[in-house]
């Protein structure tokens, strides 16, 4: 157990070792047995998870708490026109509800940003 010591302090330590072990005072150290004195951590991940989604009724995996849709077209999206030139496009819904989404790009945003 203990002949990879060879000479020094060591030696004497060593010694001593043998001695406490012989005697029953100290007990080798167990194999495969877990010496870590914290607790085991409470905290357990929930996420990803199954969820439903709002825009069309799936389940999808989410993978943060605040995602309610199961991709980028689903739910994202509506149909809008444009108050410069009348073309349909598709608008955030988000945009929509915040005022925004009136046009169907910067070009025609600029023209009626001109014209007032």
């Amino acid at each position: 157990m203990f002949e990879h010591v060879r000479a020094g302090p060591a030696r004497k330590a060593t010694a001593v070792l043998r001695r406490m072990l012989d005697q029953g005072g100290v007990q080798p150290p167990l194999e495969g047995r877990v010496t870590n004195p914290l607790p085991p951590n409470p905290y357990v991940r929930l996420l990803p998870r199954e969820a439903v989604c709002d825009g069309c009724g799936k389940m999808y995996m989410q993978t943060t708490s605040t995602q309610l849709y199961c991709g980028d077209p689903c739910g994202e999206f509506v149909g809008a026109e444009c108050a410069t030139c009348g073309q349909p496009f598709d608008a955030r819904g988000r945009d929509c509800a915040r005022g925004w989404g009136r046009f169907c790009s910067k070009s025609c945003a600029m023209s009626k940003k001109r014209a007032a």
